[in-house]
């Protein structure tokens, strides 16, 4: 029989060696669980997420632009490039099909009325031309984005009127509905003779800043 201090100092070790496999078992599931990467292979270059960009839709990057600065960075050049800028009001149903999203260069919103079609250095606008508030709304965001860097711009008349109205006071929906009785009257007479009470506003900034020829059809 083995004395009382053999008898601890065997168990003492028999502790020892369990409590070392363990943590030796534990410390190779978590490597085994973790990601295994590294942070240069994780990361594209500017390069690669331009060509990444340059094939999705131009809807997507702009709401990519919150995912982070650098997005922001990127995508925010992309479009500063858009020199000329094509708006119009259609039938979008006769320029793409109603099921699909895209069809050659143009995109389609996912929510609105709107179909774009983005180059290196233009950008064209399709709404429909029974627009709603929101796609009012949308494509007035879409156009303000660009605006800065804009040289030639091509517009329909009621867009320059849906522009006129995002830069003054007068919400939207309101002008919309307007818009809507107007149409409602007999004549451009009658249509002339009512005019929308609103608060006279002044906006600093010019919307096309570098604009350099215009044409309104």
């Amino acid at each position: 029989m083995p004395s009382l201090k053999e008898f601890f100092e065997s168990n003492v070790h028999r502790l020892q060696r369990r409590i070392g496999g363990e943590t030796l078992i534990l410390s190779l599931k978590k490597k085994k669980s973790a990601p295994i990467y590294s942070e240069s292979s994780s990361r594209f270059t500017d390069e690669i997420w331009n060509i990444i960009f340059h094939e999705c839709s131009p809807f997507d990057l702009y709401s990519w632009r919150r995912v982070s600065k650098n997005f922001k960075r990127l995508i925010d050049c992309r479009f500063n490039n858009i020199l000329y800028l094509y708006a119009d009001r259609r039938n979008i149903a006769s320029v793409l099909g109603q099921e699909s999203n895209t069809d050659g260069n143009f995109y389609r919103h996912r929510s609105a009325q709107i179909l774009l079609s983005l180059d290196t250095h233009s950008a064209m606008f399709i709404v429909h031309e029974r627009w709603t508030p929101k796609d009012i709304c949308k494509l007035f965001q879409a156009i303000q984005l660009l605006a800065p860097s804009i040289r030639n711009v091509s517009l329909d008349m009621g867009i320059v009127e849906l522009i006129t109205a995002g830069l003054s006071s007068m919400d939207f929906h309101r002008w919309h509905s307007f818009q809507c009785y107007l149409k409602s009257l007999d004549g451009q007479a009658a249509e002339d003779s009512v005019h929308i009470q609103c608060v006279p506003s002044t906006h600093e900034k010019t919307f096309f800043p570098n604009v350099t020829e215009v044409i309104i059809k």
